[in-house]
């Protein structure tokens, strides 16, 4: 007779061969999506569809009801499919093919949060990256504008910090097309060179945004001075060159690992004035301006808190789905540049 834990073994089994196709399947589609994208890049179709899109979700759909599967599911599934493969085609077009690096202008140094939230773009896309850092907005995209560098990574809306206008700004005075979109999550820890009592900190290093982001833990180290620094990952670098035990740094735990550092506290971005545990930075992702075919008048509405919009129903299930939140997040394509609407809810 068959034991219950000799079933459970092999329908395991059988649901890991399951998974697998599944896996093959994609990377199948995803050849797929790289000849149409090739075919693309040797005629006038732009990188979007809006009709193709709604298509194929219609009928996965539809083919979930048949089989009695979550119609909801399935459409949350393919539309995280289809935003992956327009990115990957929006690459592609824009020089960023698989086999090349890709050179990738940032505000920062490396670790910084800009550079991870780049480093997790081109990850997705299976690309090669060269990330060149600058010490502001503007050198990013001279850097792009010059030719020095095939994309840029600017954040363009953060959940605690709220719009960057500066880097608006930007995209509306240079000419540039959006190719991309990426989000990361800022996770800000304390991290000195010693596992030390915090009581014993008399100085904390980081950005004022990330000191601000921190203000509710920071209250709780009263005898702790904050001291500015041009960027959380350069201040977590500076505690690290220092070794002074008295002296801690804010910033993303993948830069205090990288520094070597004994990480004290995690997860204490909870800010005053929002009481919000942690940021979303939403990056926009700019090409040259030849890039723009890809982004024409149909496509002026590019997301809504951070979900892409291909359709009209789309925009209302984002829209039923943000009741409870306190405000909802456009990002809008103007001829080839992007803004952030922010529209708060009563």
């Amino acid at each position: 007779m068959t034991k219950p834990a000799d079933d459970l073994a092999a329908l395991r089994e059988t649901l890991d061969g399951v998974d697998g196709e599944l896996v093959r399947l994609l990377a199948e589609r995803l050849s797929l999506v790289a000849r149409i994208g090739e075919a693309k890049a040797s005629g006038e179709a732009g990188i979007r569809d809006a009709a193709r899109e709604r298509d194929v979700l219609e009928k996965v759909e539809a083919a979930a009801r048949q089989l009695g599967v979550s119609a909801p599911l399935v459409r949350k599934i393919f539309s995280e499919i289809i935003a992956h493969a327009v990115t990957r085609q929006a690459a592609f077009l824009s020089g960023a093919v698989p086999g090349r690096a890709v050179r990738v202008a940032f505000q920062g140094v490396p670790q910084a949060n800009s550079w991870l939230a780049a480093q997790k773009y081109l990850s997705g896309l299976g690309l090669e990256g060269e990330l060149f850092g600058f010490r502001s907005f503007g050198e990013a995209m001279d850097a792009l504008v010059s030719g020095k560098a095939d994309l840029a990574i600017l954040p363009i809306e953060n959940t605690t910090a709220g719009s960057i206008n500066q880097v608006y700004d930007l995209l509306l005075s240079h000419d540039v097309a959006i190719v991309g979109e990426e989000t990361w999550k800022v996770d800000h820890c304390l991290a000195g060179p010693a596992d030390v009592p915090l009581s014993s900190i008399g100085r904390i290093l980081s950005h004022p945004q990330g000191l601000e982001q921190c203000s509710l833990f920071l209250q709780s180290l009263p005898n702790a001075q904050p001291v500015f620094r041009f960027d959380t990952a350069e201040a977590l670098k500076e505690v690290a060159e220092a070794g002074d035990p008295t002296q801690a740094g804010i910033g993303p735990p993948e830069a205090a690992a990288a520094y070597g550092l004994t990480i004290l506290r995690r997860e204490i971005g909870v800010s005053v004035r929002t009481d919000r545990n942690g940021a979303v930075v939403t990056s926009v992702v700019a090409g040259s301006a030849a890039d723009r075919r890809g982004i024409e008048p149909g496509d002026r509405l590019y997301s809504v808190n951070n979900e892409r919009i291909t359709a009209l129903e789309d925009l209302n299930r984002v829209f039923e789905a943000s009741f409870g939140r306190s405000s909802v997040v456009m990002v809008v394509v103007r001829g080839g540049a992007g803004y952030t609407l922010t529209f708060g809810l009563e």
